[in-house]
């Protein structure tokens, strides 16, 4: 069964890249999936999840994803993943940029007869461009980045929070949050 289950948590992982075979998000996810972490506009079930990796496959037509760590337990298993591709179409109000971005995430999926019923990830782009963005939509005040040092981008549940401070960091309407010791 780990091995069922391992290599289910390798093909969940390899349905989010543009070279992804045909029908594969049909052999494994269950009709009626639960997605714990929408995109917004996602609707429910299977054909919500194949809605969601169209569009990134749109907005990243080169997206590549590599599974860097499988773990399974149970009906579970974790993928932490690193993805690549060239931003080329717009996403939730950002117009493309035509440049390379770098996603990491860890997602847990619940496995019952074989498919996916369960899925909750969590994600960080990096880019300038994208946590330039992502401290306007959280309304953090200003770009507290240094050139080197972006901040990593959290997505949890349909929400963009920052997630960490450049060298000096970041300021929110709260006051400064200092940066993490380096």
């Amino acid at each position: 069964m780990t091995e069922q289950m391992r290599q289910l948590a390798e093909e969940y992982g390899n349905v989010w890249d543009a070279k992804a075979p045909e029908g594969l998000a049909d052999r494994i996810f269950s009709s009626d999936v639960v997605d714990h972490n929408k995109q917004p506009g996602q609707g429910p079930g299977r054909e919500g999840i194949k809605h969601v990796i169209a569009l990134y496959h749109t907005v990243f037509p080169d997206l590549n994803l590599t599974n860097d760590d499988v773990i399974v337990s149970g009906d579970r298993a974790v993928v932490r993943w690193t993805a690549t591709g060239t931003h080329e179409g717009d996403q939730l109000g950002v117009p493309a940029t035509h440049r390379a971005v770098r996603m990491t995430g860890i997602d847990i999926i619940r496995v019952e007869n074989g498919q996916i019923v369960e899925r909750w990830g969590e994600w960080n782009v990096r880019t300038r461009k994208s946590c330039e963005r992502a401290w306007q939509v959280a309304g953090v005040a200003g770009s507290r980045a240094d050139a080197g040092d972006c901040p990593g981008v959290s997505r949890a549940a349909g929400v963009v929070l920052p997630r960490c401070g450049g060298r000096r960091g970041w300021r929110s309407r709260a006051g400064t949050v200092p940066a993490p010791a380096r």
